[in-house]
């Protein structure tokens, strides 16, 4: 059976599986308009016409249009678990996203300035557009902290990131052991008083600095922290979040993260995941 609906801007194509229809699809909508959601193709519905071409080309048929109007896009806030999260890679006009591993597949993605956001504490850009370069990352971010608190969550939180990061927990995942140093870096600095007020006093003249030259780079002041050239990478990788979330492409895309908390079993042991060089798929650790 072939039919398409058309909702919020988007249409949803069922058809039987037929290998030529894929590749005209994928060869003449691009890949930031189109997305299999697991059971069906969903592309943005200005291409209703070329995705009507395609399928009479492939099937013999012009089905048409049914309009749903009962579904919602409006954010929501949703509880999720998340198993693993990836670099944000070019994934839409706008901005870049990272893909989120949750029920059992990648439905969700996670915009940039939404983890940025979280992370770095702060706020998005207004605009649709991302056009500005968000600034690089602190020590603070580098252990998911504010630079309000205390020293007692910066001991919590390097203990928290020294187990999602550890080296002997992700065998064989490229990006640990240069994660595990810059977290014992981070740790080192703002673990002691005194190193810490430096770092802070550097940061602010840093802050002055660009407030004068808003052109200025801070990630060129100040140690960088993550390998940008290959897309920004989230502290964390696995947890509990609460986050407001819309729907795109089938997919649900988180704008902006509330809570993150570890994921633990009964025995109190904390999940790690991680993605070794060359396995298809990531790995679960609890430690």
């Amino acid at each position: 059976m072939i039919s398409i609906t058309k909702q919020n801007g988007e249409l949803e194509i069922n058809t039987p599986y037929n290998r030529d229809f894929v590749y005209d699809l994928k060869r003449d909508i691009p890949a930031s308009d189109r997305a299999w959601d697991g059971r069906q193709w969903v592309v943005l519905d200005h291409h209703e016409q070329k995705v009507s071409d395609i399928i009479y080309i492939n099937y013999g048929v012009r089905p048409s249009v049914t309009v749903s109007r009962n579904i919602t896009s409006s954010p929501s806030v949703q509880f999720i678990k998340l198993e693993y999260l990836g670099r944000c890679k070019d994934k839409s006009p706008d901005e870049p996203m990272a893909s989120g591993w949750v029920n059992g597949s990648w439905s969700f993605l996670f915009r940039e300035s939404a983890l940025r956001s979280f992370f770095l504490g702060t706020e998005p850009p207004n605009e649709s557009k991302y056009t500005q370069k968000p600034q690089e990352d602190t020590h603070y971010s580098v252990l998911g902290i504010t630079r309000s608190s205390t020293q007692d969550d910066v001991k919590k939180a390097y203990r928290r990131m020294a187990k999602q990061w550890h080296p002997d927990v992700n065998r064989g995942d490229p990006d640990a052991a240069a994660m595990f140093i810059k977290i014992n870096d981070a740790n080192a600095k703002l673990s002691d008083p005194i190193q810490r007020k430096k770092y802070d006093f550097i940061l602010r003249l840093i802050e002055e600095d660009l407030k004068s030259k808003p052109k200025t780079d801070l990630g060129a002041m100040i140690d960088s922290y993550y390998d940008n050239a290959y897309g920004y990478r989230s502290s964390l990788r696995c947890g509990l979040l609460v986050c407001d979330c819309g729907k795109r492409l089938g997919r649900f895309v988180v704008t902006k993260i509330h809570s993150w908390d570890d994921i633990t079993d009964h025995q109190g042991k904390t999940m790690v995941s991680s993605w070794a060089a060359g396995d298809k798929m990531f790995s679960v650790h609890w430690v």
